[in-house]
């Protein structure tokens, strides 16, 4: 699960925010509800700019990450 922090609370719990990236991954910065900027960890980050999947692997991934069934 993706935490959500408002940008008015990185000043004062950056730290604790990083330490949360650090393990889950990332997290979604909002300002006033709204959905502003994303924070990856260093780990996320690198494998999603080494991951290169084809047409297929994508969609087969993507089936099995939102639980798509194919009636094909």
């Amino acid at each position: 699960m993706t935490h959500q922090y408002s940008v008015e609370q990185l000043p004062k719990q950056l730290e604790r925010i990083i330490q949360e990236v650090e393990k889950s991954g990332s997290a979604q910065i909002t300002r006033q509800g709204e959905r502003v900027a994303v924070i990856l960890s260093a780990a996320e980050y690198d494998r999603l700019l080494h991951e290169k999947l084809g047409f297929g692997e994508a969609l087969e991934q993507f089936r099995q990450e939102y639980n798509v069934v194919s009636d094909l």
